[in-house]
């Protein structure tokens, strides 16, 4: 400012030094004039600017100020228009800040966030897939066996009579399916706001109904509304049986109990019905008894062969369970056993229960109808170690 009015005082002065000249003198009188507007609208714009910036010192503090910054960016153009009538007098503005962490309210906030969900780990099914399956409608499956048989044909001279108790008594039985469910609600509203969530409740209720089906395959005592299983058609592995009775081995171990609990299932089936093709037992068992034995000299022993991954037992696939109880172990045929079915695993969703629609609640449903049949001629081929340590024992030579 006091340069542009020392430049008007000189030109002032100036024209009187040479009034005499009357051209110059209008031509400085014009130039005088033009300074005096510029003058004037540069004070108005930067009386403008500097109520703009008082403004903000009024701007109460739980409302987001505009900083300094902001208010020279909005006046831009005015600025650049100052500037360019007086470029004789440069205004700089110099603008400096340091930003620290603390001018964000929660850096973990605008942190990236890898898509997807990690699970706690889960166990596989491995029962309810072995047995083959008998689909059927109504609330009883009927079925004939053989009851009794005597097969009584003799030896005889030529054209002699023969008095023969040949027969077999057939009798039928029943068995009826047993019910599985579960049930969870949820916020139809959370389901609608995240993708996600229905997908994995309906994985949460199949995991929770089918680990239940799938333990009940092996461990249902088929007692109340417990389906039968594996564990309450087998017989218990006694060495001494008299219709299998096992022999003495020498220094016998898991492999050998095993291979016995396949004989004597053979055996039991006139060596002819029954041909076991299934082990199941505990991991850490098969890891301490097999996969970590060694000879006298610290020489691995492994007794399997390995098919495709898949352990083998004198042709019996060997499958693991957290299921099965340590010390105990499972052989037979699955062949002599069959799931029957009258209602396939099945998911609905209800909204209209009780207060649940006005609350825009769903409720969800996972169920199975189903049991293990093994009919009773079969069931020989079915057996069980419930000691592991004390049947090795009792088949290993003193």
């Amino acid at each position: 400012m006091e340069g542009l009015e020392k430049a008007i005082e000189g030109i002032n002065a100036k024209a009187e030094d040479i009034k005499a000249n009357g051209l110059e003198v209008k031509s400085l009188k014009e130039k005088n004039v033009e300074l005096e507007g510029q003058i004037k609208s540069t004070k108005d714009e930067l009386v403008k600017v500097s109520g703009d910036l008082a403004k903000l010192k009024e701007v109460p503090t739980q409302k987001k100020q505009k900083s300094v910054l902001d208010v020279i960016s909005e006046k831009k153009e005015g600025l650049e228009a100052i500037s360019k009538k007086n470029r004789d007098s440069v205004v700089d503005f110099s603008v400096k800040a340091t930003s620290t962490y603390g001018d964000i309210d929660a850096g973990l906030d605008f942190a990236p966030m890898r898509p997807g969900i990690t699970d706690l780990v889960k166990k596989q099914t491995r029962f309810i897939d072995l047995f083959k399956k008998t689909p059927f409608n109504g609330e009883f499956y009927k079925y004939a066996e053989q009851e009794t048989v005597v097969r009584n044909a003799q030896n005889v001279a030529v054209c002699s009579p023969v008095t023969s108790n040949t027969k077999e008594t057939i009798i039928t039985k029943n068995i009826i399916t047993k019910k599985i469910k579960d049930v969870l609600k949820f916020c139809s509203d959370y389901a609608n706001d995240y993708g996600f969530v229905e997908g994995r409740l309906r994985t949460l209720i199949n995991d929770s109904v089918l680990f239940k089906a799938d333990t009940d395959v092996l461990l249902g005592d088929g007692t109340g509304d417990n389906m039968s299983g594996i564990d309450s058609y087998a017989s218990e592995f006694d060495a001494t049986n008299t219709d299998a009775p096992v022999p003495s081995i020498s220094s016998a171990n898991y492999i050998d109990l095993i291979l016995a609990m396949q004989a004597q299932i053979y055996t039991l089936g006139q060596e002819n019905g029954y041909a076991p093709d299934t082990v199941i037992l505990n991991y850490m068992d098969w890891f301490s008894l097999v996969l970590s034995s060694k000879d006298a000299d610290a020489n691995y022993l492994d007794y399997r062969n390995v098919n495709m991954g898949t352990a083998v037992i004198n042709g019996m696939t060997v499958i693991t369970s957290p299921d099965v109880a340590a010390n105990t172990c499972y052989v037979f045929d699955k062949t002599k056993g069959e799931m029957i079915i009258n209602q396939s695993y099945e998911v609905s969703m209800a909204y209209e229960n009780s207060t649940d629609w006005e609350s825009d609640l769903v409720a969800m449903k996972g169920s199975i109808r189903a049991n293990l049949l093994v009919e009773t001629p079969n069931q020989n081929a079915f057996m069980k170690c419930s000691d592991v340590a004390t049947a090795i024992a009792a088949i290993t030579a003193s």
